[in-house]
């Protein structure tokens, strides 16, 4: 139920029961005066009560509130006269956008969102603060537009939620700028912005300052990877793609370079910190700009996969910041004049579809895996290889590679039965991994589940943060093989690609091997093409095309060789 509440001018209250068959949404009621005068709006949020939907969508009414003026004061000086006020309530209408509050940021993704066909529930901030079960069972928590205002729970439940595999993407700006409380059962916002805070003597961590200040020390770059400049201005910009990431920029690997958008950087942004973002997050976009003088800055856009906060078992969620609070203007018409972009459209369904699932490999890095082997027929050094395999639609293999008696490994015993090997990962691996063992001969089959990963973190604490900070050094899963006598060493089987990385074409040899089928596949293990091989060939040619015949886009393509001697697969490289 939705009840307006009446106040000293209010002669009618309107009371809304929303019928159950009302899906999960932003609304808003349409006033019309009877005088003629101009309509005004009232906006509000549906939950959903039934099960939830994969993603879940934020409306920042806590900023909305902030800003609002109406009744003579907000949380601004430049529009509270008198000086801005510290607490506000939420029992008032909004007195921009004829009461629609901040809607230039949040209606333009939502429009979009939904005439693309995705499905989502939402719900407000303040929901997130006080109810944190509203996350439960989504896969991906989406942010949009101007989210400047949190309380300690919300960013106690994002964190948890992105520590334990929820993903995040947060398609705006200024976010978590300010930490707030809430008053009188969630109807008052409250935000000092400064040491007048009376409980700054007895809870200092949750004094409403900025996050990144010496009480509250949690800058908010620590999670979502960039964060607001210190003296940064206003911005009106394009975005500059400086960096492709697999899985997100796909089909966009041809537009580095070059600028994204109008005027979607502003009116705040954020940039990447060196010493406070996490080192593993790729920026996607950097535009660098002097909006202030004497301060240059450069807007950044970043992705990384976070790792499980104070434990070594575990995966974390990806978390995407598009670090400006216009990146909706991409998507769809906005208020001022400007026009969507196809290649922000692309990029974010590919975000949305990507961060709707969980994420299975998600590491920078090295893979190490060992095996104990088993069996009376033990011997050292016995012959044995791994193959790490992506299942999917299109199963793709990462290589053969040898596994060896893990003696060679410092401080491990030699001959006593363990074996090591590694091979190399990379960010957009996020397919289920399957292991396949060749020990003497014998084949076995193992599946590889996220929490079989053992994260080898090297953990450092930070004094001055007062937090901890991981750096992925490596991977490790452990298995059982079974040990049978060596059969006679196989004939050499390798696959090698000249040149590479490659614009036009490239030959792959393989030598006295017998190959009878050749295909190419991209970073996400869909088949690219088949390519012809004559019977008895040592090599063979790709000319760049698919199997319609059009040139294949720049980017990182897998060669797969099968055989009689068994499968090779090499990566290769095509560039413009």
């Amino acid at each position: 139920m939705v009840k307006s509440r009446a106040s000293k001018r209010t002669h009618e209250v309107y009371t809304l029961t929303v019928p159950s068959n009302w899906p999960s949404g932003m609304y808003f009621v349409e006033m019309v005066p009877s005088d003629g005068g101009p309509y005004r709006y009232i906006s509000f949020v549906v939950r959903q009560e039934g099960p939830p939907r994969p993603v879940l969508v934020i409306s920042a009414v806590n900023t909305y509130q902030a800003y609002n003026a109406f009744g003579g004061k907000s949380l601004y000086d430049y529009n509270s006269p008198g000086g801005r006020a510290p607490k506000v309530t939420f029992d008032r209408p909004y007195d921009s956008h004829a009461g629609l509050g901040q809607p230039q940021f949040e209606t333009p993704f939502v429009r979009w969102f939904e005439r693309e066909g995705f499905k989502a529930d939402y719900a407000t901030d303040v929901d997130l603060a006080l109810r944190p079960e509203v996350l439960n069972g989504h896969r991906l928590l989406v942010i949009v537009g101007h989210n400047e205002y949190w309380s300690k729970s919300m960013f106690n439940v994002v964190q948890a939620f992105a520590d334990s595999g929820g993903n995040v993407a947060v398609l705006g700006g200024n976010t978590c700028y300010w930490q707030v409380r809430y008053e009188a059962d969630g109807h008052t916002l409250v935000c000092y912005k400064s040491t007048d805070d009376p409980i700054l003597q007895t809870q200092f961590d949750a004094v409403t300052m900025q996050w990144r200040d010496r009480y509250a020390r949690r800058p908010e770059c620590t999670l979502f990877g960039v964060m607001y400049p210190y003296c940064a201005g206003t911005a009106q910009d394009s975005m500059l793609f400086t960096h492709p990431y697999a899985w997100i920029t796909e089909g966009l690997e041809d537009q580095v370079g070059r600028h994204f958008g109008d005027r979607v950087v502003g009116y705040e942004y954020d940039t990447f910190f060196e010493e406070r973002s996490p080192a593993k997050a790729v920026r996607l976009f950097q535009t660098p700009f002097a909006d202030v003088d004497g301060c240059p800055q450069v807007h950044c856009a970043t992705y990384y996969e976070r790792q499980p906060a104070f434990g070594l078992f575990g995966f974390g969620g990806g978390i995407f910041a598009a670090g400006t609070i216009q990146w909706s203007w991409g998507l769809d018409p906005s208020e001022a004049g400007t026009l969507p972009d196809p290649r922000m459209q692309l990029l974010t369904a590919n975000l949305i579809r990507g961060l709707s699932q969980p994420l299975h490999v998600t590491a920078y890095g090295v893979a190490v895996v060992r095996a104990r082997v088993l069996g009376p027929s033990l011997t050292p050094n016995m012959p044995i290889t791994l193959e790490p395999v992506h299942v999917g639609p299109d199963t793709t293999s990462l290589g053969t590679f040898p596994m060896l008696d893990d003696g060679q490994w410092p401080d491990i015993v030699a001959n006593d039965g363990f074996y090591a090997g590694q091979f190399q990962l990379f960010p957009y691996e996020r397919m289920p991994l399957e292991l396949r063992w060749s020990c003497a001969g014998t084949q076995q089959v193992e599946s590889v589940r996220p929490r079989d990963w053992f994260w080898l973190a090297d953990t450092q604490y930070d004094e001055e943060a007062e937090v901890y900070t991981r750096g992925l050094d490596t991977l490790l899963v452990d298995a059982d093989l079974v040990g049978v006598p060596s059969p006679p060493r196989p004939a050499e089987f390798r696959l090698q690609p000249a040149p590479n990385p490659f614009a036009s074409g490239l030959t792959l040899t393989w030598g006295a091997a017998n190959v009878r089928r050749l295909m190419v596949h991209d970073a996400r293990g869909r088949l690219v093409a088949t390519v012809p091989v004559a019977r008895g060939a040592a090599a063979a040619t790709w000319d760049g095309r698919d199997g319609a015949g059009h040139a294949a886009p720049a980017g990182v393509y897998w060669a797969r060789a099968e055989g009689d001697l068994g499968t090779r697969t090499v990566r290769i490289v095509k560039i413009r």
